[in-house]
Formats: structure tokens, C-alpha cells, sequence
């Protein structure tokens, strides 16, 4: 019976969901391509680019890891409080959780402990 009232409430909680599968202004201010700079990791400062879209009505992304793998998230949530993705990397389950300041910079932690700021990468222009 117990099992049957957690399946029933992650159900509920799903459909709940479902209606903000639809791109937010929230949402757009996150979009695109951002160099993430993580401190207070064991092995230093790492430079990380991470990629938001929106694509079919998902919002989504990537993140490049400090193995130098590209990674897609496996969830991303965001809203006007900020930005929170689910990854994988090197074989752990990670996430990163940001927020927009007025300057346009991210900030933000890593795992809970590892501090991010980051700045919207400059546009490449055509030929």
C-alpha cells in the first residue's frame, strides 16, 4: 500500500510538471552558452563551458566536465529563483544550481560546496 501511495504521488507530482514544459522568460534569460568557473575543488579552479536550449518544448543543456567529456543534463529546472541541473560526471551523479545577478553574471554552488560564477560566452560572428 505504501508502495502504490509513492507511485501515485510521483505521478501527481509529473503531471504537475507537465505544464512547464512551455519556455518561460525565466527560463530565456538562461539560454545559451555560459563559461562556468568552479572554486574550491580539491584539484583547483576549473573552467567549465555549460550550453542551455531549449528544444520541443524541453528546456535542456550541457556541461563540459573536468575530464573534458561533454555531458547532456538529465534534468534542468528553472524559474525566477534560478537555474538547478542534474548531471553526470566521471561516473557520479552531480548537479549545479545558479542565479541570475543584474549584471547578466551567474553565481551559484556545485554539490553544495563548490562555488560557481559564470559569464554569458561572447556570440561568435560569421565570416
Amino acid at each position: 500500500m505504501k508502495k502504490m501511495i509513492m507511485i501515485a504521488a510521483f505521478v501527481a507530482v509529473l503531471f504537475a510538471g507537465a505544464n512547464s514544459f512551455a519556455q518561460t522568460p525565466d527560463q530565456a534569460k538562461y539560454l545559451g552558452k555560459w563559461n562556468l568557473t568552479v572554486t574550491g575543488a580539491p584539484g583547483g579552479t576549473m573552467n567549465l563551458p555549460m550550453t542551455v536550449t531549449y528544444t520541443d518544448g524541453h528546456i535542456g543543456g550541457t556541461i563540459k566536465t573536468t575530464g573534458g567529456e561533454t555531458v547532456k543534463f538529465k534534468a534542468v529546472y528553472a524559474d525566477k529563483n534560478g537555474l538547478t541541473a542534474d548531471f553526470e560526471a566521471d561516473g557520479y551523479d552531480a548537479y549545479i544550481s545558479v542565479s541570475l545577478l543584474p549584471d547578466g553574471s551567474l553565481t551559484g554552488s556545485s554539490m553544495g560546496f563548490l562555488t560557481i560564477t559564470g559569464t554569458k560566452a561572447k556570440e561568435e560572428k560569421a565570416k
